[in-house]
């Protein structure tokens, strides 16, 4: 008996457009996400490609089986260089066990629905997130089999694998650096609406405020690094501040620069994350929060292979690393 899976026609897009009613230019659009279709039609042409199986016929050679050997790593900002450091090791770890690294962009501070059904389109056999998933995307990998890893942030969705740092105790410490030093008054500035950022400022906060000392949050989401910096040092001017946290590294090199171009003065601690000189030594050094981010880049490698081998598991792993500060400056 021939197996019908083999015999089984290949969708097209104007399959998928004789379903919607749609065209067949309106569909190979949505796909595209082109800006001329509009959300919700991307996101109904997205649902019924998945549901088709449709493939794209430019990888549909190697999709026969039903399987690649690619791996998406997905990314929302082509200017942090910590995304850069990190991907860079996530791809040579990739390329190492013979599989095909890519980076994949959410255009978005959330990783949704629609773009894991791209991912899923695309037939990737694994995906590795730093971007932070919507509550749905967990169900729908594991229904795939489809192995995913978020990586610097913690999900309470138990079926997805997170690892990250303590950045709780990060804030803490920073906090309580703070409180050392006897200053009096901090600031935490972000461009992140992270729930990391979020627990960032969280540890900052939770102890200075615990010995009646001020701090302040500003939060920035979806103006240009120039705008921050103007707004931030116009604050700061104003408020005399003694320390200001930054959600990075990125952010921190950025505020230091813009305070000593505005002619600043006034001595001011400025912290950031991540260490950024640790993974490349030509990027300024700075006072920063320090993991040993290869600890958790080597666990998400294994976690991704395993599941790969055996299968995704629905008792996922959440695990988080401690972390210590470090400040040159």
């Amino acid at each position: 008996m021939i197996n019908d899976k083999h015999m089984r026609k290949s969708v097209s897009l104007k399959d998928i457009a004789i379903t919607l009613n749609l065209s067949t230019t309106a569909v190979s659009k949505a796909l595209r996400n082109s800006r001329d279709i509009s959300e919700k039609t991307k996101q109904l042409v997205i649902a019924k490609a998945e549901e088709l199986g449709y493939v794209p016929n430019s990888i549909a050679l190697s999709l026969k089986t039903g399987t690649t050997k690619r791996i998406a790593v997905v990314i929302n900002d082509l200017h942090n260089p910590f995304f850069a450091a990190v991907s860079d090791h996530f791809f040579r770890a990739i390329i190492k066990y013979g599989y095909e690294p890519d980076i994949v962009y959410a255009s978005t501070h959330m990783l949704t629905v629609g773009d894991a059904n791209k991912l899923l389109i695309y037939k990737y056999c694994a995906v590795i997130s730093l971007v932070e998933p919507a509550i749905e995307i967990g169900e729908l990998f594991y229904r795939h089999n489809v192995p995913f890893v978020l990586v610097g942030i913690n999900s309470s969705n138990p079926l997805i694998n997170s690892l990250y740092t303590d950045d709780y105790l990060g804030g803490k410490l920073i906090g309580q650096y703070f409180v050392d030093q006897k200053f009096n008054k901090a600031l935490y500035l972000t461009n992140s609406f992270s729930e990391t950022s979020y627990r960032r400022y969280n540890g900052f906060s939770d102890i200075i405020l615990k010995h009646h000392k001020n701090v302040d949050i500003m939060p920035f989401s979806g103006i240009s690094d120039e705008e921050i910096m103007k707004s931030s040092v116009t604050k700061i001017k104003a408020n005399n501040y003694d320390l200001v946290f930054c959600f990075s590294d990125y952010l921190a090199i950025l505020l230091k620069r813009a305070l000593h171009d505005s002619n600043h003065d006034r001595k001011i601690v400025i912290f950031g994350y991540d260490n950024l000189n640790n993974f490349n030594p030509i990027i300024e050094k700075t006072n920063t929060v320090y993991n040993d981010y290869v600890e958790i880049i080597d666990e998400v490698i294994s976690i991704i292979f395993r599941q790969i081998k055996k299968g995704v598991s629905a008792n996922a792993i959440n695990k988080v690393y401690p972390v210590n500060i470090v400040h040159p400056n």
